[in-house]
């Protein structure tokens, strides 16, 4: 088994297209994550698991073509 990725909660982030504060938030809500040299970091497996988990609970809707509606 390779050794788990840890990423900072910016790269975390950058990793999955979301903001540093919904990271955070994720972390609040139960998302686990480490204490390393006084900073928090994020396990790749674990953010992984989490994003997928919003994405299954809160599937985007279809937007609708504003060019369509006149």
């Amino acid at each position: 088994m390779a050794d788990p990725q840890f990423l900072s909660i910016r790269d975390a982030g950058r990793r999955v297209k979301r903001s540093r504060r919904t990271i955070q938030r994720w972390m609040r809500h139960g998302m686990p994550f480490h204490w390393m040299d006084g900073r928090k970091f994020v396990e790749l497996a674990d953010l992984q698991r989490t994003l997928r988990a919003k994405l299954a609970s809160n599937p985007t809707r279809p937007r609708k073509n504003s060019s369509l509606e006149s």
